[in-house]
């Protein structure tokens, strides 16, 4: 899956998570977001986890064994 549409699905999990896209960008800091895929060669988006900075998560989807993670800094 390409960067833009993993980009897109983690907005569409932030605007779930937060209601609106105004506030889901006013929202918690991330600081890992791991999506999870069907196989090992990431064909389908089957899930993702936010981990935020300030020790909350959310989950959408389901869970795997082939994953893809992503690290960000907390300010």
């Amino acid at each position: 899956m390409n960067t833009s549409l993993k980009l897109i699905a983690a907005l569409a999990v932030l605007t779930g998570v937060a209601g609106s896209s105004a506030v889901a960008m006013q929202g918690p800091q991330q600081k890992q977001v791991t999506y999870f895929y069907d196989d090992e060669e990431h064909t389908n988006m089957i899930g993702g986890t936010l981990l935020y900075c300030n020790g909350s998560h959310s989950h959408w989807g389901s869970y795997s064994l082939y994953t893809e993670e992503y690290y960000y800094n907390c300010w």
